[in-house]
């Protein structure tokens, strides 16, 4: 029993010595956990390592701000660039908007020509322009249905008959025909101008030179300066009426002849002519005012005569305080208001 229970003591010493001494070497070889108490040690505590020099980073420490940062920047370079895509694009667009379309040009060739004779060919489109290098001879009539452009001078052997023709410059006509000419600005004739049926002037009419006209007829004419008559004056109108007066006498007659503004009265006076009035002119046209009439004596009788006139716009009255029997009195007069 002593043997068997020595060499069983043995057996546990060896055991647990070589137990203890792997236990140390393991310990030796990795240190222990924070806060593993080591049962080989005594039963102290490890020491704890040393903390090393570097702190560890806080969430929001400068990083944080780095980020947020970068983030807003970002953004801001996002809209800058969104915005320069916007104006390019607008301005992309409105140049070729302003671009003007372009023509294309097409030359006619000399088989083209020829093709056109007796052919109705349509040669192009409107968006084409087609050039002619040669002259060009139209033995028939000439069509445009859009309107003309002339790049030069426009020279017309015949007669051109237009229906309306406005001229936004300056036009220059040798000879023009025209049936009905309407001008609404201001109209410059240089050379002679020649209206063969009458002009009606509705505005005010300034001439710089001397205006030839056979016959002029005006409601009212008003001069700024003096009136000069190479000839005579001839006063058209009608004959004014003539009624006899108490002073012609029994079987008396008289006549009359001119117009309103200058005429003659004839006078024959009859038996027992008493004073008073020969005869009454009435004009043919009212005066708006009372006229200026001067009588004139134009026989030796009317010379000898004491006479005298009554006047007022309808016409005037010849008259005389010592009329003779059988005598002839001859008046000339002129009425002027």
């Amino acid at each position: 029993m002593d043997s068997t229970d020595g060499k069983q003591g043995e057996s546990l010493d060896g055991d647990a010595g070589g137990s203890l001494e792997t236990g140390a070497s393991a310990a030796g070889d990795k240190p222990a956990a924070k806060g593993v108490i080591d049962a080989t040690s005594g039963g102290s505590a490890a020491p704890a390592p040393a903390p090393s020099g570097k702190k560890a980073p806080k969430s929001g420490g400068v990083k944080g701000k780095l980020a947020r940062v970068n983030i807003y920047f970002l953004g801001f370079i996002l809209a800058l660039l969104i915005a320069g895509m916007a104006l390019f694009i607008g301005i992309k667009k409105s140049q070729k908007e302003a671009t003007p379309t372009q023509i294309s040009s097409q030359t006619l060739s000399t088989d083209a020509i020829n093709q056109l004779k007796g052919n109705d060919v349509k040669i192009g489109d409107a968006k084409q322009t087609l050039n002619v290098e040669s002259n060009a001879v139209f033995a028939g009539r000439v069509l445009v249905q859009g309107g003309v452009d002339i790049a030069g001078a426009l020279k017309v052997s015949g007669i051109l008959s237009l229906v309306n023709l406005t001229v936004s410059g300056t036009g220059t006509f040798q000879q023009a025909q025209v049936g009905e000419l309407a001008v609404s600005g201001g109209a410059g004739i240089q050379g002679q101008l020649t209206v063969q049926k009458s002009i009606n002037v509705t505005g005010g009419g300034s001439f710089g030179g001397a205006v030839t006209i056979p016959q002029l007829t005006v409601d009212t004419l008003a001069l700024s300066k003096d009136l000069q008559l190479a000839r005579h004056i001839d006063a058209g109108g009608n004959t004014p009426g003539l009624s006899d007066g108490t002073a012609l006498g029994a079987g008396g007659t008289s006549s009359i002849s001119g117009t309103d503004t200058a005429g003659t009265v004839s006078i024959s006076t009859g038996s027992s002519p008493a004073a008073g009035c020969f005869v009454t002119v009435t004009f043919s046209q009212k005066f708006s005012g009372t006229p200026h009439v001067v009588v004139s004596p134009a026989s030796s009788d009317a010379g000898a005569l004491s006479y005298y006139t009554s006047r007022n716009t309808t016409g005037f009255s010849i008259c005389a305080t010592n009329p003779v029997a059988a005598k002839n009195y001859i008046f000339d007069f002129i009425a002027i208001d």
